[in-house]
C-alpha cells in the first residue's frame, strides 16, 4: 500500500542521491605513475590541484602502477592520468581517454642492471649481445628495442622484473626512471643495483576521460601558459625549477597561467 510517507521517502532518496552525485562529480582523481614520495608527484599534484581548483573543482591523486593506472581509467574509475606518452596512448586503440596537445613533462627510460656489469650510454650497445633483458610488451622501451634489433623478454611488470634481476634471471630491466623507483622503493633488494645513463627521453601529457573532455581545452591552454612561464617542460634538468611549485601555492607561474581561463564549467 502507498503511503504520504512512502512517497516522501521515495523523494527524499532520490533528492538525496542526486546531491551525492552531483557533490561526487565535483571531485576529480588522477592516477600517477610516479611514487608518492617523489618530486615529480609532489609537483604534478601541485599543477593540478591549482589548475581544478580554479574550476571550482577538488582534485586529489593517487600514485598506482602504470598498468593500473591505464586500467583504472580506461574503466572510467578515475578522471585522468598525470601523464602519458601520446604513442603509448595511441597503441590503447580506444577513444576513452583525451590527452592534452601540449607534453607538461619529459620522462627518461633508463636500463636498472647489476653493479657487477660495466656501463652502458645507449640501446645501440645493448644490440646483438647475451644479455636478459627484461621489458614491458607494448611500451615505448619494446618499440624502441624492436628498432634496435635488441631481443628481450616480456616482463609483465617492473615489479616482477627487478625481482627477476634479484634472483639473478635477468640482467637488464628497461622502463622509465619513475617506475623503477617506484618499485625499488617497495621491493628494497638486496643486490645492488644501478641505474644506465639515460637511454632515450620521452615527452608525456596529462590525458582526461572522454567524459571530461569538454575541460581539455582550457587544460591545453593552462599547460601551454605554464611551460612557457617556467620556461621548460618538467624534466630531470628542469626539477629543482620546478619544485617551487609544490612549496609555493600561490607561485607566480601558476597565477599566471589561471589568469585568462574563465572559471564557468564548459
Amino acid at each position: 500500500m502507498i503511503t504520504p510517507q512512502s512517497v516522501l521517502l521515495c523523494l527524499l532518496t532520490v533528492l538525496c542521491g542526486s546531491a551525492f552525485a552531483e557533490d561526487s562529480a565535483q571531485e576529480i582523481i588522477f592516477t600517477c605513475p610516479a611514487p608518492t614520495n617523489s618530486p615529480e608527484f609532489k609537483i604534478f599534484n601541485s599543477v593540478y590541484s591549482h589548475f581544478f581548483d580554479h574550476l571550482n573543482l577538488s582534485f586529489s591523486m593517487i600514485s598506482a602502477t602504470e598498468k593500473r593506472a591505464i586500467h583504472a581509467l580506461l574503466d572510467g574509475s578515475v578522471d585522468g592520468i598525470c601523464g602519458k606518452s601520446i604513442k603509448s596512448l595511441d597503441t590503447l586503440k580506444t577513444d576513452q581517454l583525451y590527452p592534452s596537445s601540449t607534453p607538461l613533462a619529459e620522462v627518461h627510460v633508463k636500463a636498472l642492471a647489476p653493479a657487477r656489469l660495466g656501463a652502458f650510454d645507449s640501446l645501440n650497445e645493448l644490440t646483438q649481445t647475451n644479455y636478459r633483458i627484461g621489458i614491458i610488451e607494448d611500451t615505448l622501451a619494446s618499440r624502441e628495442a624492436r628498432l634496435h634489433d635488441i631481443d628481450y623478454i616480456d616482463i609483465t611488470s617492473v615489479d616482477r622484473g627487478i625481482r627477476m634481476l634479484a634472483a639473478n634471471r635477468l640482467d637488464l630491466v628497461i622502463t622509465n626512471k619513475l617506475q623503477i623507483q617506484r618499485n625499488l622503493d617497495d621491493i628494497k633488494p638486496t643486490s645492488q643495483l644501478r641505474f644506465s645513463k639515460t637511454l632515450f627521453i620521452v615527452e608525456v601529457h596529462p590525458a582526461l576521460h572522454r567524459r571530461h573532455h569538454a575541460i581539455l581545452p582550457k587544460l591545453n591552454q593552462y599547460i601551454s601558459a605554464l611551460t612557457h612561464c617556467m620556461d621548460s617542460t618538467l624534466s630531470h634538468s628542469s626539477i629543482a625549477q620546478w619544485i617551487s611549485l609544490s612549496n609555493q601555492s600561490d607561485h607566480f607561474c601558476l597565477n599566471l597561467s589561471t589568469k585568462d581561463i574563465p572559471q564557468e564549467m564548459p
